[in-house]
């Protein structure tokens, strides 16, 4: 005990407080969960609880993420290296790999838990509770838009967000983007086209990228519907991908915006994918769209969408 005191007072950490990412909230969150969890029910969504802990190699090998770096890596006594939950939709869809076949589809779940992603700014949280909700095995992407319509206007009725916007992109977008460059290419191009450097792209390409360059001047200036007509007139797009903006439309009216630079941070959507922002919140409130490219990765084949949000 005394050797354990003597480290704790030599210790370069404050003891009191919590590690740079993570805090102690007093928020009543429960109550939230509650409410969101009571729509959902009707709707005919269950319940999940995943593991805290996942294997490394869910991460790097099948879910393929760039963003390895943002993961919390420990060994346990087996020397397995283990990450703290960082993706919940992952974890469902690896779930259900073994059981799919004996399901009845559609699956409708929801979940609520922390995530832990690594960052090396100081104003980034680490750890994030999370409400989400999927849907495996259902080609049909208006039942969850309108749901997250719903959760949405609870929450600002609430007065947890105030005014929202919808931004949004689809990965069809993005893959007639980049078609021209080879796949060693395409990771700098994607990187640089997340932070809408058009001209670093061009420069180091020799000349390529000139797509890119004519939709993100015409964005800069024209609403969210003439830049879809624009971009739909230069990329050969999938036949949902109108049907989309239309739901989107339908539901958010003015509060969307097509961003067709947007480049979402997980590597697994193949349709539509969007992310929220509230004018109360520096980062973004919620984040989702349709994963069927990742069910593939667990050796089977179903649509799946589903969408989190994060204001816990």
């Amino acid at each position: 005990m005394k050797k354990f005191l003597k480290s704790l007072i030599l210790s370069k950490h404050n003891i009191i407080g919590a590690p740079t990412g993570f805090s102690c909230r007093q928020k009543n969150y429960i109550d939230v969960f509650n409410i969101l969890s009571e729509i959902v029910e009707t709707k005919g969504f269950k319940y999940i609880d995943t593991p805290m802990f996942d294997f490394f190699e869910v991460y790097e090998k099948i879910l393929g993420t760039p963003s390895t770096k943002e993961l919390f890596v420990v060994k346990d006594e087996n020397n397995e290296f283990l990450v703290p939950r960082y993706d919940i939709t992952t974890q469902i869809v690896r779930f259900l790999a073994p059981r799919i076949n004996n399901l009845e589809l559609p699956i409708k779940l929801y979940y609520f838990g922390d995530i832990f992603r690594s960052s090396e700014s100081e104003w980034h949280k680490k750890q994030v509770k999370q409400f989400g909700v999927e849907i495996i095995g259902s080609n049909e992407e208006e039942e969850i838009i309108s749901l997250l319509k719903n959760l949405l206007e609870k929450l600002n009725k609430l007065k947890i967000i105030e005014e929202y916007k919808v931004v949004f992109n689809f990965a069809s977008v993005i893959e007639g983007l980049t078609e021209e460059f080879d796949e060693e290419e395409k990771e700098l191009v994607l990187e640089l086209i997340r932070v809408k450097d058009t001209t670093s792209i061009k420069k180091f390409f020799n000349g390529k990228g000139n797509t890119i360059s004519k939709i993100f001047e015409y964005s800069l200036y024209k609403s969210t519907k003439e830049v879809f007509k624009f971009v739909s007139d230069l990329i050969d797009l999938n036949s949902n991908t109108e049907e989309n903006f239309n739901t989107l439309g339908k539901y958010f009216g003015e509060n969307i915006i097509f961003d067709p630079l947007f480049v979402p941070s997980m590597d697994y959507y193949n349709g539509v994918y969007f992310v929220v922002y509230a004018s109360n919140y520096t980062t973004p409130i919620a984040t989702g769209g349709r994963y069927d490219y990742l069910t593939q990765r667990f050796n089977y084949d179903e649509k799946a969408m589903g969408f989190a949000i994060e204001v816990f």
